[in-house]
Parts: C-alpha cells; structure tokens; sequence
C-alpha cells in the first residue's frame, strides 16, 4: 500500500479544510468516513488529473496486483451468491 501518497492526500485535505474553517468531524462524522474518502478521493485523482486507468490508479495505491485480487473475489462471491 502506498501510504506516502495517502498521508500526503490525507494532509492535503486536513489543510485545506482548516484553511478555509471546514469541519471534517461535522463533515464526515467518523475517522473511518474521512479515510474512506481520502482513499478515493486519491484514486479518483490518478484517474482524472494523471489520466490513470482505474486498475492502473488502485494497483498504484494498493500495490500490484491488487486490483485483479479485488475483481477475482468479487466474481468470485457474486457467482457464489447466484448458485
């Protein structure tokens, strides 16, 4: 997992929110909100600013090969729930 560029988008928005009196805790209610959102938020970035494909954008975030082990269990619990 890259967590650099997580802490680093992470601080990004802590920053920004502070600089401009936005309360993260009334915004997003919980810390496992906020990461959620920073997780996509950072992925979402990959694939809009750095024009990254989305498999491209996860793999970097989670490392390689993380995004074909997250469609391989989807599919994999999706045809298990159809049978």
């Amino acid at each position: 997992m890259n967590t650099e560029l997580l802490n680093a988008i992470q601080n990004m928005l802590i920053n920004f929110a502070n600089e401009n009196a936005i309360s993260l805790a009334e915004e997003f209610g919980t810390r496992e909100k906020f990461s959620q959102f920073v997780f996509s938020f950072t992925i979402k970035s990959l694939v809009d600013i750095c024009g990254l494909d989305t498999k491209a954008a996860y793999d970097f975030v989670m490392g390689d090969g993380a995004f074909t082990k997250l469609a391989d269990e989807c599919w994999q619990q999706l045809n298990a729930v159809s049978a």
